[in-house]
């Protein structure tokens, strides 16, 4: 039974028929394999919301620092106003053009923050980003388990048999492991979409909206 990153590398080491050769890289198949599954997955286990809080002496945020585990943002709210995102290209020009202060309604991400539009004039407000977290090497030492492990630890298990298959050429079991594999990441996104959309009207955000049409959604999940 898969319980923590030491029983995770103890059952790939069984599927691997206890490899000898292979044994010192079961780690790095975890670590490939979860490269791959935070790329493309998105479900609840990965959702966070991050604060932050004013600063000290009432100075505003001209731009905020995204967390180390950011993967794409959900959501931002100013206070309990949710802000519309823009391209990279349009924040460029307003700051170039009209760099001002006033009640803020747009962001942007460059890099490894977001630029507010324009600068707040409330230094008082706390922002609230929605995003999703990318847990890869959280696994460390043998007790260490994340909510991701715990949620679906055949997705870890199959996904670094499949990172070690490279190893094993013309193995009848890499095709059953690639099967089992895709059954976990389709249910998994199954749920995520019926936890989502349950109970509620599905819209469709317009073109241009950036993805993320009435961000007052979130917030009333979030914080209702």
């Amino acid at each position: 039974m898969i319980t923590n990153y030491g029983t995770l590398k103890e059952e790939i080491r069984k599927y691997l028929y206890n490899r000898k050769d292979l044994e010192t890289n079961i780690p790095s198949f975890i670590s490939l394999a979860e490269r791959k599954i935070f790329r493309m997955l998105r479900i609840p286990a990965m959702e966070n919301v991050l604060l932050y809080e004013p600063l000290p002496g009432g100075v505003a945020y001209a731009q905020l620092e995204l967390p180390g585990d950011f993967l794409e943002a959900k959501f931002l709210l100013w206070g309990d106003k949710p802000l519309r995102r823009i391209s990279d290209i349009e924040m460029q020009r307003k700051l170039n053009v009209r760099p001002t202060q006033g009640t803020t309604h747009e962001f942007a991400r460059i890099g490894n923050r977001l630029l507010l539009w324009p600068t707040p004039d409330d230094a008082s407000q706390t922002f609230s980003l929605g995003y999703w977290r990318d847990y890869s090497n959280t696994l460390k030492d043998d007790a260490d388990v994340n909510d991701m492990l715990r949620l679906a630890p055949d997705l870890y298990l199959y996904g670094a048999c499949l990172e070690a298959s490279v190893y094993l050429v013309g193995d009848s079991r890499i095709p059953v492991w690639q099967q089992l594999y895709d059954q976990s990441f389709a249910q998994l996104t199954d749920q995520y979409k019926e936890a989502e959309y349950a109970g509620s009207n599905v819209s469709v955000s317009a073109a241009g909206s950036g993805g993320y049409g009435d961000n007052s959604a979130y917030y009333h999940r979030y914080y209702r």
